[in-house]
């Protein structure tokens, strides 16, 4: 059984001394470190740096994110990051396991992780590595210590923003305060405590994920802020009232219009962007920062009116495509723009193949090294999307109002230059020429003169689905669908 003790975390990390470990010796042979963070629901576009480049094109040019953007002119600024599938729990797992969905079956919100699935904890652990993961894990409602890692500080399921419970491994812990300071605050004296030997540590925060809460100073920021149109939100997607009833006054209401309580999304990223800063201090303070390299990422985007919706899951840019920030002093490039087409299957098999340890066969992903070090400027051509619609992940209110809309199964391959995105279920198609269109405003799957685009595509996406050994999970279940449906769109 467990026990349940009471934590309160703040500015004093010898609050924390009581759950965590003894002072560890430093080994003969220094590896590198690795600190890997990563947010929930944050797009690609969420950073100051990016909205900078963005210019007239950005929709929210006062976000301040001024230490992820240090970490990107220290870094490697992936332009091109992206998931292979856009949802929660299953981004989460592929970021560990380094497997797409179809291979490690975790393709629901409420799957739990198993404990004899493999991915880098495992790996570094077993290497000498001392290993943690903190924060938001959100593989269904999972407690306890996570698999894998020395050493965990995690809770349940969404937790919650303010004084949440946390799981210290088998031990529950109730904390007082925002939840991702604490989670930093475990991060900082799990550090500080294995400074002298290699360790790897995962921090998952929870913003900016819904309801969106800021706290402190954050909740007053940006008061007259105001959100640019989303160019592509008449672009409806092909499945939009196709798949169940939807009408026009479903849809959310984005646009060029206030943001009203989304004005908190963005607070609570310069709040995590502050824990992140946090982090770098330590770093550099312990003189960690030559040696340590920090990843930062999401576990998918999210729509704000891009197509007329909101969420995430489908194939759309916004959707599928994350911050990836990488700084690596002692071995990688510093204040670099890469466009190279990275994923978040490569995490594990980068980390591994940094640390000097070979890479398991049933990792798919491919290591950054080349593009860390510089040697290389791509690793890849294009890559396979999916998406498995799920009854779990799907709410009465949700299929009553589509809000978000249901998004049915997906299977797509983007290049650097076009997408082809499919609906296996009900064989539609949508092509986008993204050089030319990068909103994805124009469907071209069935203009004849883009016919050998598509089929060239077409060929590139079933030669993945063979390499991949593409398949759907065991116990899937079709989208509901009605094939007497009025398509409005076309009112």
């Amino acid at each position: 059984m467990k026990c349940l003790r009471f934590l309160v975390v703040g500015a004093s990390l010898g609050l924390l001394c009581a759950c965590t470990y003894k002072e560890v010796k430093p080994s003969p042979e220094r590896k590198p470190n690795f600190v890997f963070i990563y947010t929930d629901d944050q797009r690609y576009d969420c950073l100051g740096v990016v909205q900078e480049e963005l210019g007239d094109q950005a929709r929210f040019p006062w976000l301040q994110t001024p230490n992820l953007d240090r970490l990107a002119r220290e870094g490697i600024r992936f332009r091109n990051g992206f998931v292979v599938q856009s949802l929660c729990t299953p981004s989460r797992a592929s970021f560990l396991t380094g497997q797409y969905t179809h291979v490690h079956n975790i393709y629901t919100n409420f799957t739990g992780f198993p404990k004899e699935l493999n991915h880098w904890g495992h790996e570094l652990s077993n290497a000498g590595y001392k290993t943690a993961y903190v924060g938001k894990w959100h593989m269904g409602d999972e407690g306890g210590q996570r698999p894998g890692f020395t050493w965990s500080a995690s809770y349940r399921g969404q937790g919650r923003y303010f004084d949440c419970p946390y799981d210290v491994n088998e031990e529950t812990v109730e904390t007082v305060g925002w939840v991702d300071k604490v989670a930093t605050d475990y991060a900082i004296d799990f550090i500080r405590k294995n400074k002298n030997l290699p360790f790897a540590v995962a921090i998952g925060y929870k913003a900016a994920h819904v309801p969106f809460q800021p706290y402190g100073e954050f909740t007053g920021l940006y008061p007259d802020a105001q959100m640019g149109p989303a160019r592509n939100h008449m672009s409806f997607p092909i499945y939009l009232g196709r798949v169940h009833y939807a009408r026009p006054e479903h849809l959310k209401p984005f646009g060029n219009v206030l943001t009203g309580d989304y004005i908190d999304y963005f607070r609570t990223i310069t709040a995590v962007d502050a824990q992140v800063g946090r982090i770098m201090e330590l770093l550099e303070e312990l003189g960690l920062e030559e040696h340590t390299m920090v990843i930062f990422s999401s576990d998918n985007g999210y729509h704000f009116g891009e197509h007329g919706i909101g969420d995430k899951r489908s194939a759309y840019e916004v959707s599928m495509r994350i911050p990836m920030l990488v700084k690596y002093p002692a071995g990688g490039l510093a204040n670099h723009v890469s466009d190279a087409m990275v994923l978040n299957i490569d995490l594990a098999p980068t980390l591994l193949d940094m640390a000097g340890i070979e890479v398991p066969g049933s990792m798919q992903g491919k290591s950054w090294e080349p593009l860390i070090n510089g040697s290389k400027t791509s690793i890849r051509d294009g890559f396979l999307y999916e998406y498995f619609f799920s009854y779990t992940d799907i709410t009465d209110y949700e299929i009553q109002t589509c809000n978000p809309p249901i998004t049915p199964t997906i299977v797509a391959y983007r290049t650097d230059d076009a997408k082809l995105i499919t609906y296996p279920e009900q064989g539609w198609e949508e092509l986008y020429d993204l050089k030319n269109d990068p909103f994805e405003l124009v469907n071209l799957g069935e203009r004849d003169q883009y016919q050998g685009l598509k089929n060239q595509l077409a060929g590139k996406l079933e030669e993945e689905k063979t390499r991949l050994e593409f398949k759907f999970p065991d116990d899937y279940r079709p989208v509901p669908q009605d094939p007497e449906m009025e398509d409005w769109r076309k009112d």
